[in-house]
């Protein structure tokens, strides 16, 4: 499964490299974790641990797609690039 998701993100890069150049305000989605926040720093930062104790730091953009009220304690899913929070979704309070 995992080659065919690495073969599936190298087709989406390749269709949207025109003339060498990433297409502009393009964000390819790599990762999708779901857990309870852990830590909520506003406009910079959030951590979430998974259901087998994982604690992942990603980085919030003036571009991530988010709730406006997220807390330490809530099941949230984010879908991110490598360390970038593209969206934050709260799943349960």
């Amino acid at each position: 499964m995992g080659r065919l998701k690495g073969l599936f993100f190298a087709i989406v890069i390749a269709f949207s490299i025109a003339g060498g150049q990433v297409a502009e305000g393009a964000h390819y989605i790599s990762i999708y974790t779901t857990g309870k926040v852990a830590e909520y720093k506003a406009g910079k930062s959030i951590d979430v641990i998974d259901g087998e104790g994982d604690r992942y730091t990603y980085f919030i953009s003036e571009d991530t797609e988010m709730p406006e009220k997220i807390k330490e304690g809530m099941i949230v899913e984010v879908s991110g690039s490598d360390v970038l929070a593209i969206k934050i979704e709260i799943l349960s309070k």
